[in-house]
């Protein structure tokens, strides 16, 4: 929730105005620094495959969606190697922009997702609701007081936030009506 984000926001901001607690984690051995990134990795996988479990999961259209996005999203990365620079053979991206680029297209996340999403748009539904085939239909309902408080913007912060984005609405509701 948004609470959580700045809690650990504030908690990062203090610690690191602290020179000890910087020097701490400065000096932290690569091996306790990859195996937590291994455990939150694991944990925000299994925080999106939790989230799954709206949709039908026995449904044959979403088992192969989840299956093949995750297999190739998987497979194909270690397959697409960065071009080798024409000098000297070596992986060297000629620039910063194409190393991002790269990275981003060859991303185990970025590619399980897009083809996800690639898939879940392209494919017809199997069943007779759709909406409740694909898990849609959670999101549809009202949301509570309690829910609202956690996830939505606080009040002053939604009046600016739609005051700012009223020029584009009337534009965009004036290119509706040509």
């Amino acid at each position: 929730s948004r609470n959580v984000i700045q809690m650990a926001a504030l908690w990062l901001i203090l610690l690191g105005l602290v020179s000890r607690v910087g020097a701490f984690v400065a000096a932290m051995p690569l091996a306790i620094v990859c195996g937590t990134l291994c455990c939150t990795s694991g944990l925000i996988s299994s925080v999106g495959i939790s989230i799954a479990q709206i949709a039908k999961l026995n449904s044959p259209r979403n088992l192969f969606i989840m299956g093949f996005a995750i297999f190739n999203g998987l497979s194909i990365q270690t397959r697409l190697k960065m071009p080798a620079e024409s000098s000297g053979g070596r992986d060297v991206p000629s620039s910063l922009l194409q190393l991002i680029l790269w990275e981003g297209v060859v991303n185990p996340l970025v590619l399980c997702g897009g083809l996800a999403l690639l898939l879940d748009t392209t494919v017809p539904a199997s069943g007779s609701d759709p909406i409740e085939e694909r898990g849609l239909h959670i999101w549809r309902r009202e949301p509570n007081e309690r829910y609202q408080h956690v996830f939505f913007l606080p009040h002053p912060i939604r009046q600016f936030a739609s005051w700012c984005l009223r020029p584009f609405k009337k534009a965009s509701s004036t290119r509706d009506q040509c």
